[in-house]
């Protein structure tokens, strides 16, 4: 699905919408916006309430400015090329001083502007921020780093050539624009992008990277007024310079439907559909954006309670709207069964017929702008999403907060012009439709200290014996409600491998006293969220609401936890969706490394499985196996329920009890074993070939349980083995340009998990890659990771969890599950704590530990011969 312009800038409701009442009212409160003397704009909000800070620097340059490179991705290019050095800071030394403070740095490019952010402790911000201004205003362009850097992107190309969402979606856009540089993917053409030279970057760099083409948003823990004068002093001498105006070229009109259809290695058939509409500023945005969260916006609505809950043709559906600073699309995208294509599409079309005859009601257009709304609070919850809202305003529309206006012109849009924008925009003329389909299937067309304390959550216990974690955080008027349980793979065996995903989707999808499709109108209609999860050890439900509606998300999720009642249309329904699931899993090269790696490590124990299972097992579970599944598990002895935000701990027990206390009693049940198969003899390798163009490596190593003491030194080694400042990816990608990336895994469980390392590379690497892996790992199981290293990965973990302690939802399913765990749920409000007392010495031990290639296995998938039916597979063991 392609990103809304108009609702990432949604932001704050007009007077009058629905729960508009609820929205905080202080926005212009510690907001500072100014414009320096040499063009650059500068937006400052203070908001003291996690110390921490988002940096955000907004280049007004995209892949659609490249004039007459258009197509060699530059503008993606110069975003690698940033962090490669400066005439002060060697290449990977501003990654690396940037993890080194608990910087959490990262870059994206679209088709307008390029982007660069860190969010990091506030206490050095100030020393981040000197850091990324050098690099954007003195990339240095090494000679042999460009060279690196080049190869690395080409593989970044194969990798998204191997990404089947990604391709139809380029297909989409080079389908529907013909003249505009819409049409043109942001990374670029190999064959141009092979011949672009370094005088190239250079001179698009100086042309561009001007500070009257920039934008600057700070936002969380800054004084607004100090912060700003710093930044008018790190500036003073960057000087504006001349740069020629963009004209980019009018889309002509469509007159006639345009039909582009591909196959390959896929599994499942995507489609997309779209129309040429408006850009940002147009009357008629407001209305389109309406008549996606109508049509398509949630279980409920239109498209999806026919096309996936009704009918059962398509695995997913959505509706969008496109709406960027030129004209853009309004769009479909399904993933879908091939089979069903001529019927999905029958309709699709029947359901714009309905759109455009209308009428649409005012109770959808209500629950359209509540959800509107609902997004809204949850981009507002960190500095991150107010720092990037603050720069979307003022880069589209001038204003920073440009949300509020828009969403006062949400507020006029009246159903009869849902049906008008229908009539003007989802033409029969107008229509593009792009579909990708697996190779078998062509058929015919048819997101130090803090300044403020955290609020302290405290453990209760129900009158069930169920316990309840409660934390009141007045902050945003959202509450969230988490319910996990012990289950997942552990409590699977290989005849029902899947069950728990399954039944804790049904969870949310019928109850005694709801039906699926009441359900999903009571969510969609109250902007809320109501989910399920399952994974390897355990599985639950959230809910997020208004604080207004905490009752009603209180008793949907109890009567669904407690009164499923797993209807055979539903079970089938969902059957459907996982067999989609597990099909697309099966496209990623990635996933068929790790699923391999699982099998080498685990022969005999369930943590081989995926949580989705295998096409076998899901096909033959029955409602009635669900229903003794979920008796079997939903006892309070095995659950921990979590209400946090804007909500008193005693209203929360009140909810509690009131809408629990059926639950039964008892304590959880013992896990049941298969008989335990032979064991793979390690050290272990597999080749698997598979139709895809980039080769995955994943080495990996028995690890440890969640209770074990080391899996703090274990946390810091992987942090150490990941992202950009990583001697693993610098030796790899930098120095060779043999990656696009590589990291580490560590997935420990409530029994003994797994570390792994990985890359995506070319074949002709291989074994040059697994040296370079064998002697990183080497090291640090010998003399262990120098301080510097050790320094940063532990900043860099201190950094993650301040942000996350910004997130109800995020803070309330973690506090749970670390009580359901036996680690206690103030576990993670003692990582601090933890991680000052580890020592480079623990580090190192925990790496030899760990790290013993004699326990090692090793997954490979690569590139196979694409007339080769099926993919070979070979196998070596007990190598040495």
């Amino acid at each position: 699905m392609l990103c809304s312009s108009c609702l990432e800038l949604s932001a704050a409701p007009a007077a009058g919408a629905p729960g508009a009442g609820a929205f905080p009212d202080n926005l212009r409160t510690g907001l500072s916006a100014f414009t320096l003397d040499n063009g650059m704009q500068v937006i400052l909000r203070s908001e003291r309430t996690a110390p921490v800070v988002s940096i955000q620097f907004w280049v007004g340059t995209g892949s659609a400015d490249e004039q007459e490179q258009l197509g060699a991705g530059l503008s993606h290019f110069i975003e690698h090329m940033i962090f490669k050095g400066t005439p002060t800071r060697g290449p990977a030394e501003i990654s690396r001083a940037i993890s080194d403070i608990g910087g959490l740095i990262n870059a994206y490019t679209s088709l307008d502007r390029t982007v660069f952010f860190v969010d990091l402790p506030s206490a050095n911000w100030q020393q981040c921020f000197a850091i990324l201004a050098d690099a954007l205003r003195h990339a240095a362009f090494p000679e042999d780093e460009w060279r690196r850097e080049k190869e690395v992107i080409l593989r970044e190309m194969a990798m998204c050539r191997d990404n089947p969402d990604n391709e139809v979606s380029r297909l989409l856009l080079e389908t529907a624009y013909r003249v505009h540089p819409y049409r043109v993917p942001v990374i670029g053409y190999e064959d141009v992008f092979r011949r672009l030279t370094r005088e190239d970057l250079l001179d698009f760099f100086h042309r561009h990277y001007t500070p009257d083409n920039m934008i600057l948003a700070i936002a969380g823990d800054i004084d607004a007024a100090a912060a700003g004068d710093f930044v008018r002093t790190a500036f003073k001498d960057f000087a504006r310079r001349a740069r020629a105006p963009l004209a980019l070229p009018a889309e002509p009109a469509q007159l006639s439907p345009r039909n582009e259809r591909r196959v390959g290695p896929h599994q499942v058939g995507r489609m997309e559909q779209a129309w040429h509409t408006v850009s940002l500023e147009h009357p008629d945005a407001p209305a389109l954006d309406m008549l996606a969260i109508v049509t398509g916006g949630g279980r409920s609505a239109r498209l999806v309670s026919r096309v996936v809950e009704r009918e059962k043709l398509a695995h997913s559906i959505e509706t969008w709207s496109f709406t960027p600073a030129d004209p853009g699309l309004f769009g479909i995208s399904a993933v879908f069964d091939p089979a069903q294509e001529t019927a999905l599409c029958a309709a699709i079309e029947d359901e714009i017929r309905a759109w455009r005859q209308g009428p649409f009601s005012r109770e959808e257009t209500e629950k359209a702008r509540r959800i509107a709304l609902n997004r809204v609070m949850q981009e507002w919850q960190t500095a991150h999403g107010q720092a990037r809202n603050l720069a979307s305003g003022a880069f589209y529309a001038g204003d920073p907060l440009f949300a509020q206006h828009y969403l006062q012109r949400l507020q006029q849009v009246a159903p009869a012009d849902l049906t008008r924008a229908a009539k003007t925009y989802v033409t029969p003329a107008g229509r593009t439709s792009a579909v990708l389909l697996p190779q078998a299937a062509e058929t015919a067309p048819a997101e130090i200290p803090p300044a403020t304390v955290m609020p302290a959550a405290q453990k209760l216990t129900l009158t069930a014996g169920l316990p309840l974690l409660a934390m009141e955080n007045r902050r945003l008027p959202l509450v969230n409600i988490c319910i996990v349980l012990n289950g997942g793979l552990r409590y699977e065996t290989a005849e029902n491998n899947g069950i728990t995903c399954m039944m804790a989707e049904l969870l949310t999808r019928g109850s005694v006293g709801r039906s699926a499709a009441r359900i999903a109108e009571l969510v969609d209609s109250r902007g809320g969220v109501f989910t399920a999860f399952s994974g390897q050890n355990s599985f639950g439900l959230q809910a997020q609401c208004l604080a207004d509606d905490a009752e009603l998300f209180m008793e949907l999720l109890a009567e669904g936890l407690l009164h499923p009642v797993f209807e055979e249309t539903e079970v089938e329904k969902r059957r459907q969706v996982q067999l989609a699931l597990i099909a697309q899993q099966l496209e990623s090269p990635l996933f068929l490394a790790q699923e391999s790696l699982r099998q080498m490590l685990f022969p005999a124990h369930p943590y081989r499985f995926a949580p989705e299972g295998r096409p076998e097992t899901v096909t033959r579970i029955t409602a009635q196996d669900l229903r003794a599944h979920h008796a079997r598990l939903t006892v309070s002895g095995n659950a921990v329920l979590a209400i946090f935000g804007d909500i008193a701990p005693e209203r929360a027990v009140a909810l509690a009890e009131k809408h629990l206390r059926a639950m039964t009693r008892g304590p959880g049940p013992a896990v049941e074993r298969e008989p335990p198969a032979p064991a793979i003899k390690l050290p272990a390798e597999r080749v698997q070939l598979a139709p895809k163009e980039q080769t995955i490596l994943v080495q990996g190593f028995p690890g440890v349980t969640l209770q074990d003491p080391r899996v703090d030194a274990l946390n810091l080694l992987q942090t150490i083995l990941s992202g950009l400042s990583s001697d693993l990816l610098i030796n790899i990608r930098d120095k060779e340009g043999l990656a696009y990336f590589a990291g580490a895994i560590h997935r420990p469980g409530i029994e003994p998990g797994l570390f792994a390392v990985y890359a995506g590379i070319h074949h002709q690497a291989l074994e040059r890659v697994k040296q370079l892996m064998a002697e990183e790992l080497a090291r640090l199981a010998g003399g262990g990771a120098r301080p510097e290293e050790l320094d940063r990965a532990r900043e860099q973990m201190l950094s993650r969890h301040l942000h996350n302690l910004q997130l109800n939802a995020e803070l309330a399913q973690e506090c749970a599950l670390n009580e359901l765990y036996g680690l206690g749920y103030d576990h993670s409000f003692r990582l601090e704590q933890r991680l000052r007392q580890i020592t480079p010495a623990d580090v190192a031990a925990a790496a030899a530990a760990i790290f013993n290639t004699q326990r090692m296995a090793t997954a490979v998938v690569a590139p196979a011969d694409q007339n080769r039916t099926p993919a070979a597979d070979t196998e070596q063991t007990g190598r040495d």
